[in-house]
């Protein structure tokens, strides 16, 4: 029987599960544990969309936010509670007030612990041109098969912020693009020890404050 619970030497723990929403949608996902976090994905078997995860897990219930924002609260998503090798409950929509049943097996469940080459990109990165005005940062999470969860965030004193948090895949481990709603192109590409971020027409911020830049990691 499956179980929520890590032991000491396990890192992390990988479990694809494969279902459907409202008996009609068959979707899979992926999920990544570690602690009493997730981050992940799921895709509709139509259309194979990677959608982010993010999550938490609370004995047997699991939260879900599917594609979270700066805001805090559960706004889209899975609510779910294990149940042997399956979790069931509703994939919810709270701004359409809409809510459908999902069932998903667990046909994969494997410990893992990141390679040398996953723990130098993991991590957290600041622009090189932070300051007492200005603050700008990269969270980089893998999740499976190169794909990384990103988190950028920044701001300025005079109250610009900005916020972004999506998959990406680092094609050998060294860059990789995003591109998606309200966004054409988010580029990241690896350069000796810095992390080097290009967008083109992506206003998830304000005017002044991109999300362009050079960013070291974090000791």
């Amino acid at each position: 029987m499956f179980t929520f619970n890590l032991s000491a030497e396990s890192d992390r723990r990988i479990i694809e599960l494969t279902g459907t929403i409202s008996e009609k949608y068959n979707i899979k996902m992926i999920l990544t544990i570690r602690d009493q976090n997730v981050l992940g994905y799921y895709f509709y078997e139509t259309y194979k969309i990677k959608i982010l995860l993010d999550g938490k897990i609370d004995g047997a219930k699991i939260t879900l936010n599917e594609s979270p924002d700066l805001e805090t609260e559960f706004k889209v998503g899975f609510v779910g509670y294990l149940k042997d090798n399956t979790i069931i409950g509703n994939w919810i929509d709270t701004n359409k007030r809409k809510s459908l049943t999902f069932k998903l097996a667990i046909v994969s469940d494997k410990t893992f612990k990141p390679s040398e080459a996953i723990n130098k990109i993991e991590g957290n990165y600041l622009n090189i041109y932070n300051s007492d005005k200005y603050l700008s940062s990269v969270n980089l999470e893998y999740i499976n098969d190169n794909i990384f969860c990103f988190l950028i965030t920044n701001g300025t004193e005079g109250g610009c912020t900005g916020y972004i948090e999506k998959l990406i895949e680092f094609e050998n481990l060294s860059s990789g693009k995003y591109s998606g709603e309200l966004c054409d192109e988010i580029k990241m590409s690896f350069h000796a020890d810095t992390l080097i971020v290009k967008e083109r027409n992506c206003p998830w911020h304000g005017m002044r404050c991109p999300f362009d830049g050079k960013y070291f990691k974090k000791d």
